[in-house]
């Protein structure tokens, strides 16, 4: 049984979770944290609780997937009773959604799956300003990402270029997560030829927009024709719908898999312990004898 005792440690020891967990003393200081971020989701939930259970490997998998953009977190009911209280926790899991700066927070009353909260997150994102520094952080991994990231790189030589791009995020809001990365020429990445340009991460790879392309000169000329534009958008929006739907049932059922693996695992290491100190309690009796 220590072989087996050996691997359960270092399996567990193995997973890793981007989500925070919250006690009643931390709770405001992270949650109303302005500095740190804007917004925060809070789940409430119990160990004990099978639908916590359950819903735990989707709060996991939605926090990996929109990550950096939101940070995700969780305080236990039945270790903590301040915050539940105060918020009337009538259920679990139950989840919030934070305004670091009003204080304010709606609730999520959707299907419990990672696509259904991400999607209900996406429209209540504003647009994300950001340094060339950060490019790498912001998109660790196109395997996992949903939603596309429309990311529009630009310098000072397009100071309207910014608002034009408000105009967008207004029209796709619900379907993307906007960034726009104010840079220089001599900072783009390798395969941005010239600003400005936009580029959309998605699990599928980049697709990149150059200053030259009608695109990019439609954005540019506010009164101009960008019916192109919008053909592009829409396209992505039925590629990524497509590629929700795979994360959703094939990502999730693996998540599950591997949750009840090593649920599996935890079960017959107590059995073998449990044999194993019968076992001696026996020998050491018969040795008494």
């Amino acid at each position: 049984w220590q072989p087996l005792v050996l691997i359960l440690l270092i399996a567990l020891s193995a997973t890793h979770s981007s989500v925070l967990e919250l006690t009643d003393d931390s709770f405001d200081g992270v949650v109303f944290d302005q500095e740190a971020h804007s917004l925060i989701l809070v789940e409430f939930y119990s160990p004990t609780c099978p639908h916590c259970r359950r819903f735990a490997p989707i709060y996991e998998k939605a926090s990996d997937m929109i990550a950096p953009f939101l940070k995700f977190s969780r305080i236990s009911t039945r270790e903590q009773s301040v915050k539940p209280n105060e918020y009337k926790v009538r259920y679990v899991p139950y989840v919030l959604l934070f305004n670091s700066s009003s204080h304010q927070y709606v609730e999520y009353g959707g299907e419990k799956n990672a696509l259904s909260l991400i999607n209900w997150i996406i429209p209540k994102l504003s647009i994300f300003d950001i340094t060339q520094d950060d490019i790498e952080s912001y998109f660790p991994s196109q395997e996992s990402m949903y939603p596309n990231r429309v990311v529009l790189f630009y310098d000072e030589t397009n100071p309207t270029l910014r608002s034009t791009f408000a105009n967008f995020h207004d029209t796709y809001k619900n379907q993307f997560i906007f960034v726009a990365c104010k840079t220089t020429l001599s900072q783009i990445p390798s395969y941005i030829e010239n600003l400005p340009s936009l580029v959309v991460y998605a699990p599928d790879g980049k697709e990149v927009l150059q200053a030259e392309s009608e695109f990019i000169l439609n954005l540019e000329d506010v009164g101009g024709n960008i019916e192109n534009a919008h053909k592009f958008f829409d396209n992505m929006v039925g590629k990524q719908k497509e590629i929700g739907e795979k994360l959703n049932n094939g990502s999730l059922a693996s998540d599950e898999l591997f949750t009840v693996f090593f649920l599996c695992i935890g079960f017959l290491f107590v059995v073998m312990l449990v044999v194993y100190v019968w076992k001696s309690t026996r020998t050491t009796v018969r040795k008494d004898r």
